[in-house]
């Protein structure tokens, strides 16, 4: 065996090494990931029936999935998604439109990470701050990726998507009032 030969040998064994080590931690990731949503709820699909829920908003008013009875939006984003740091904008939107239906946006993340979001969607925006994944909302849902948008309407789902394009499907797939 050529010195080559030997160093060709020694490359392979340590990059199988180095296989094998990562498929051991990539099992123990899935396990954690398993055992933390184990028990959970998947998430709703139109015409599930919406949890209850009743939490604090971040103006001092509540917010109840009986708010939305009628008709409503539950976005749910998180601070560092990028995703959900490009639907703020389209929220910030939705929320300026006439005659917008009633809506609540869960920021997933402990309160000083959240800061930054809740500031981007403005003073007046009905802004719920909520531990991720296990908070009242995102419980009643069963979400457990960001964004979520989940339109609801007499109780049940209506639509959702996951992406800030998604966002005027699930806000057409809300009953408007007849005026």
């Amino acid at each position: 065996m050529t010195a080559m030969e030997a160093v060709l040998a020694a490359f392979c064994l340590a990059n199988l090494l180095l296989t094998l080590a990562v498929v051991r931690r990539l099992r123990v990731h899935t396990e954690r990931l398993d055992r933390l949503t184990d028990g959970e709820p998947p998430l709703l699909q139109p015409g599930d029936p919406v949890g209850e829920f009743e939490v604090p908003t971040v103006g001092g008013s509540l917010a109840a999935a009986t708010d939305l009875a009628a008709g409503g939006l539950i976005a749910v984003v998180s601070p560092g998604c990028g995703s959900c740091e490009e639907a703020v904008p389209g929220l910030v939107a939705a929320l300026a439109e006439p005659g917008r239906p009633p809506m609540v946006i869960v920021v997933a993340a402990e309160p000083v990470e959240a800061e930054a979001m809740v500031r981007a969607l403005g003073p007046d925006a009905p802004v719920v701050i909520e531990a991720p994944v296990t908070g009242a909302v995102q419980r009643a849902l069963g979400i457990r990726e960001y964004p979520s948008l989940v339109a609801v309407a007499d109780g049940a789902v209506t639509a959702l998507g996951h992406d800030v394009r998604d966002l005027p499907a699930v806000l057409a797939a809300i009953p408007r009032p007849v005026r």
